[in-house]
């Protein structure tokens, strides 16, 4: 009997299909491929974020290159503090968000205000690749160049990767690894 519900777990488990978390990956994958890229998957440490940038700028990521991305983007949303304070659900306000944005080891967790901040700051696109409906969004779309000059930083947005929350990945060409 102990054998038989072992087989019916594990056919149950094989009837029930792939996981979001896998049908999220491959919906992002094989969009990324169409366009000569790839998922390049980055730790889930707290600072996938900021590492996603950092390869994407052919940089080296965690230690120091992560607390000095950390600190720019603190710094940006607090001289743009008007800008971004409507974005900012924290009781001590900008003031206190950026504080644990530059917190490292151990800050909050990246999000569309850093995103927003970098790509203002280094005058650089970043294009966000999801499973959503509309699979891409475009922050700093004024820094788009056409035929030539800054190439935009891509990461990958995944809601169901891990259970602890959303993740961010790299986005390379498929040359790179």
């Amino acid at each position: 009997q102990h054998k038989i519900k072992r087989v019916t777990e594990a056919q149950a488990k094989k009837n029930a299909g792939p996981s979001a978390a896998e049908v999220e990956q491959n919906k992002i994958a094989e969009m990324v491929a169409k366009d000569g890229l790839q998922i390049v998957e980055v730790a889930p440490d707290g600072d996938c974020l900021f590492n996603s940038l950092l390869m994407g700028q052919g940089e080296h990521t965690g230690g120091e290159a992560v607390k000095a991305l950390r600190a720019r983007a603190a710094q940006f949303i607090e001289d743009h503090e008007t800008e971004f304070s409507g974005f900012i659900e924290e009781e001590g306000g900008v003031k206190s968000y950026c504080e644990k944005v530059r917190k490292w080891p151990g800050g909050i967790w990246g999000s569309h205000v850093e995103l927003t901040a970098i790509s203002r700051d280094l005058h650089v696109p970043i294009i966000i690749h999801s499973a959503d409906a509309n699979g891409i969004t475009v922050i700093g779309e004024e820094f788009m160049v056409k035929d030539g000059g800054v190439k935009p930083l891509r990461v990958s947005f995944h809601k169901h990767m891990f259970t602890l929350g959303e993740h961010y990945n790299a986005v390379l060409p498929l040359s790179s690894k």
